[in-house]
C-alpha cells in the first residue's frame, strides 16, 4: 500500500516537473528512502526482462492444447508461434510488469515453436524461445477395418431412393487434439483417388473419421480412404499428410437379393433381404420349382403377403431387385434370387373372447385364408385332467358358448379348417384364455372418443374423454380415480354402482397458468368392500380432427381440409403411402387446410391430421398413429389434355392439336368414324400435335387424346380422354 502511494506521488511529481519545472528537484532534495526506492523501481521497470517463460510441460501434446505462462517487466510482451504473431500483453497495472496466462490449440500432426519478445520504452528488447512442441496425431487402426453402409431415404413424393454412403475410419484410440482430415474416393481399388471433401474437414477430439457421401449412383462400386493432414493456417504454411487410412469398399450395385417365404395368416408371407440399393422388386411365382414362373406383381417394400394362394398347394417364388431413378427415369436390374417354396396349408387368425352374460362367453375371429369351416372347443384350465369339448362347427366367424361356471378359468381352441368331401384337408389352431366372473381388474380399457371446449383466448380448456371397458361380471361396480397434478394426490373422481355400466365421461380441465389437472384416469372394479386393481388410460388428449378431405386443385396440387378442433394451437399433417409402407411428415399449420405439392401420379396417398395444443408446457396432442382414425384417401391423376381442334391439312391428312399437360411424357391419339363409336389408338407423340396420314377423302373422323406420365416409381399412368375434335378429309 505504501509503495503504491509513493508511486502515485511520484507520477504527480513528474507531471509537476513538466508543468512547473521545480517539483522534482525539491523531492529529490528530500533524499528520503521511500523516494529513492520509488526512483529505483521506475528505473528498473523501464528495462525489458523475462523472469519466467513456460510452454506446457512436455514435448508432445495429446490433451488438445498447451498452456503458456510467463511474467517479467517491460512495456509489451509479444508471443510468436512458428514466426507468426499470436498475441500481445502490456503493462496493465502501471507497475512496469506484465504476465501471460493463455492456451494454444494446435493441429494434430503439426510441430510448433513459441517465441516471447519483450520491449521497453527505451527500444530495448529481450526474447526467449521454447523447444519444439509436437501435437500428437491419431493413428488409423490396423486391427479394425473401416466400416460403411448405404443409406436410403423417402423421396418427396413417397418413393424410396438412394440417400448416400457413410464411411468411418477408426483410430487406435480417442484423441483430444484438433484434427484436420481429407477424404478421397475412387471407382478402382487402387489408384485414381480424387479428393471429394471440399477443403479440409475439422474435428475436435474424435475416435474416428466419418464422412457422408451423397453424390453416389446405383450400379457403381466406390472406394474411400481418409488422410490426417496438418492443413494450412497462420502457423502452418504448408499442409503435410500425417496418416493415411486403409481403403473402404462400398458396393452400390444391384446384386442378388435374399428371399424367404413362410406360411402366414392371410397367405404366403414374402420377405426380401440383402437387396442393396434396390427400391422395388419384381415378384415371380410358379407351381413348379424349375419352370413356368410368371411375374405377379412389382412390390415396393421388402415385405409382402400373397393373398391369392390356395390351401393345399405348393408355390415357388423368386424376386428380381430393381432401382428406379426418378431424376433420370433409368431402371437398373439385379439378378434373380434363389427360388423359395412354401406349402399353403391354412391361414391363421386371432381369437377374441368376451364374457357377455353370467354364464356365457362370445368368441369372434376373422376369416382365415383357405378355411371353409371352423370348430370351437373349450375346457376348464383350472381343473387338472379336464379335456377339450367341441362346442360348435360353423362357417361363420363367431359363436356363443353357454352354461359356463362363474369364477372359472377356461381355455378356448379355434380350429380353422379346409374341408373337402367331408374330410379335413388341413387346419390351423388358435388358443384363447379367459377367466369368467369377477376379475381384479378391468379388461380392454380405452378412450373411445373425446370432446373439448376452450375459452376465446385459449387460456382455459376442458377435455371430456369417453371411457369404455369390458364388463366385470360379479362386480358391484367401479371406482374412477385420477392423480391431481396440482396437489400430487390421488383423488376418487366417481363411483359407478352398477357393473352393467361400463362407460364413463371423464372431465379434465387445464389452464395456461396451472397446466392440465389430470394426465391419466384409473378404473377399478369392486365387489362389496373388496377393491380390485387399477387400470390406467390417458385423459389429457384433445380430440382428433374430423371431416378430413383431399381435393385436387391443379395438376401439381392437392388441398387437404379438416374441421377445426377447439383449443388446438396447430395441426400436423401426415401422409401415408400404403403401397410403399411409409408415413411422411408434411408440415404444420395453424389453419384448417394444407396444400400438398409433392405428388406423383398413380400412387395412393392417405392424409390424416394430428391436432396439438401446449398447456403450460404439456403437449396435449394424441399420438399420430391414433390420428389415422379420420383420414382422406387420394390418388393424383394425370391432367387431361385440352383439345384445341382438328383440321384437314393435306391429302389424306388431318392434324389434331391440344394443350400440354404438366408432367406428361407423351400423348396417345385415338380415332373413330362416329362421335360415340369405338375409338382405336392410331399413334403416340411427345408433342402437342399429331397428323393422321390415313384419313380417307370424303370421310369425317373423330379424335380423342390422353396424356401419359411416368411416376416416380416408374409406373405409367394415363389420363382421362380429352373432349372430342372432328374434321372431314376433303383433299
Amino acid at each position: 500500500m505504501k509503495n503504491r502511494l509513493i508511486k502515485k506521488a511520484l507520477c504527480v511529481a513528474l507531471a509537476s516537473t513538466m508543468v512547473f519545472g521545480d517539483a522534482l528537484p525539491a523531492m529529490a532534495a528530500d533524499g528520503s528512502a521511500d523516494v529513492q526506492s520509488a526512483q529505483a523501481e521506475v528505473a528498473f521497470a523501464e528495462e525489458a526482462s523475462i523472469t519466467y517463460f513456460s510452454v506446457g510441460g512436455q514435448d508432445t501434446v495429446s490433451s488438445g492444447s498447451v498452456h503458456i505462462s510467463a511474467l517479467g517487466y517491460g512495456t509489451e510482451a509479444v508471443l510468436y508461434v512458428n514466426g507468426a504473431w499470436y498475441d500481445s500483453w502490456t503493462d496493465s497495472d502501471y507497475d512496469g510488469s506484465w504476465h501471460v496466462d493463455t492456451e494454444f490449440r494446435g493441429v494434430a500432426g503439426a510441430t510448433y515453436q513459441f517465441k516471447l519478445v519483450v520491449s521497453d520504452d527505451n527500444g530495448q528488447t529481450v526474447s526467449q524461445e521454447s523447444g519444439k512442441i509436437y501435437f500428437e496425431a491419431p493413428k488409423f487402426s490396423r486391427s479394425r477395418k473401416p466400416s460403411e453402409y448405404v443409406s436410403y431415404s423417402t423421396g418427396d413424393t413417397g418413393y424410396r431412393e438412394l440417400g448416400g454412403v457413410s464411411v468411418s475410419f477408426p483410430f487406435d484410440s480417442y484423441v483430444q487434439n484438433d484434427i484436420w482430415y481429407e477424404v478421397y474416393r475412387s471407382t478402382k481399388p487402387s489408384g485414381g483417388f480424387t479428393k471429394i471433401l471440399s477443403g479440409v474437414g475439422y474435428m475436435y477430439g474424435a475416435s474416428e473419421v466419418r464422412y457422408y457421401d451423397n453424390n453416389v449412383k446405383v450400379g457403381n462400386t466406390y472406394y474411400y480412404m481418409a488422410k490426417i493432414v496438418t492443413g494450412t493456417d497462420s502457423y502452418n504454411k504448408t499442409s503435410r499428410v500425417v496418416e493415411t487410412s486403409a481403403v473402404a469398399k462400398v458396393d452400390c450395385r444391384l446384386g442378388t437379393a435374399e428371399l424367404s417365404v413362410d406360411r402366414g395368416a392371410k397367405g404366403a408371407d414374402i420377405t426380401v433381404s440383402d437387396y442393396g440399393a434396390a427400391n422395388q422388386f419384381d415378384l415371380y411365382r410358379s407351381t413348379s420349382k424349375t419352370k413356368g414362373f410368371k411375374k405377379i406383381k412389382t412390390i415396393y417394400t421388402p415385405e409382402y403377403t400373397d393373398t391369392t394362394v390356395k390351401a393345399g398347394k405348393t408355390y415357388y417364388y423368386k424376386v428380381v431387385p430393381k432401382y428406379y431413378d426418378a431424376s433420370t427415369r433409368a431402371v437398373s436390374k439385379g439378378t434373380a434370387s434363389e427360388v423359395r417354396g412354401v406349402k399353403i396349408l391354412m391361414g391363421t387368425t386371432e381369437l377374441t373372447a368376451v364374457q357377455n352374460t353370467k354364464s356365457s362367453v362370445k368368441l369372434t375371429w376373422d376369416k382365415a385364408a383357405g378355411a371353409n369351416m371352423y370348430e370351437v372347443w373349450y375346457m376348464r384350465s383350472d381343473i387338472s385332467g379336464d379335456r377339450y369339448k367341441r362346442a360348435v362347427a360353423t362357417k361363420g366367424t363367431s359363436c356363443t358358448i353357454k352354461g359356463l361356471a362363474s369364477g372359472a378359468e377356461y381355455s378356448f381352441k379355434l380350429k380353422s379348417q379346409s374341408v373337402s368331401g367331408g374330410k379335413v384337408i388341413c387346419e390351423n389352431v388358435t388358443y384363447k384364455w379367459l377367466q369368467t366372473g369377477y376379475t381384479e381388474s378391468v379388461r380392454e380399457l380405452e378412450a373411445v372418443s373425446s370432446t373439448v371446449s376452450a375459452s376465446k383466448d385459449k387460456k382455459n380448456l376442458t377435455i371430456y374423454t369417453n371411457l369404455k371397458w369390458n364388463r366385470v361380471w360379479g362386480a358391484s361396480g367401479y371406482k374412477i380415480f385420477a392423480r391431481n397434478n396440482y396437489t400430487n394426490k390421488l383423488e376418487q373422481v366417481a363411483v359407478i354402482k352398477s357393473a352393467a355400466r361400463n362407460t364413463y365421461k371423464f372431465k379434465n380441465t387445464g389452464s395456461s397458468s396451472k397446466g392440465i389437472k389430470y394426465y391419466s384416469a384409473y378404473v377399478v372394479p369392486y365387489k362389496g368392500k373388496k377393491q380390485g386393481e387399477m387400470t390406467s388410460v390417458s385423459v389429457n388428449y384433445i380430440p382428433l380432427a374430423k371431416n378430413v378431405k383431399a381435393v385436387r386443385k391443379s395438376t401439381s396440387e392437392v388441398r387437404v381440409t379438416w374441421s377445426a378442433v377447439p383449443g388446438a394451437d396447430s395441426y400436423t399433417v401426415y401422409r401415408m403411402n400404403p403401397v410403399l409402407g411409409t408415413t411422411q411428415w408434411l408440415g404444420q399449420t395453424t389453419s384448417t387446410n394444407f396444400s400438398d405439392r409433392k405428388l406423383t401420379t398413380k400412387l395412393e396417398y392417405t392424409y390424416f391430421i394430428q391436432p396439438s395444443t401446449i398447456v403450460s408446457g404439456v403437449n396435449c396432442s394424441i399420438d399420430y398413429e391414433v390420428a389415422r382414425q379420420y383420414k382422406a384417401v387420394y390418388t393424383h391423376a394425370v391432367g387431361t389434355p385440352k383439345m384445341s381442334g382438328a383440321s384437314n391439312t393435306g391429302a389424306k391428312k388431318i392434324t389434331v392439336k391440344w394443350s400440354s399437360v404438366t408432367g406428361a411424357k407423351n400423348y396417345v391419339v385415338y380415332r373413330a368414324t362416329k362421335k360415340n363409336g369405338k375409338y382405336s389408338k392410331i399413334g403416340t407423340t411427345s408433342s402437342c400435335s399429331f397428323t393422321d396420314k390415313k384419313a380417307a377423302k370424303g370421310k369425317t373422323y373423330y379424335y380423342k387424346v390422353a396424356a401419359v406420365a411416368v411416376n416416380d416409381g416408374g409406373c405409367a399412368a394415363q389420363s382421362a380422354y380429352s373432349k372430342t375434335a372432328s374434321a372431314k378429309s376433303k383433299k
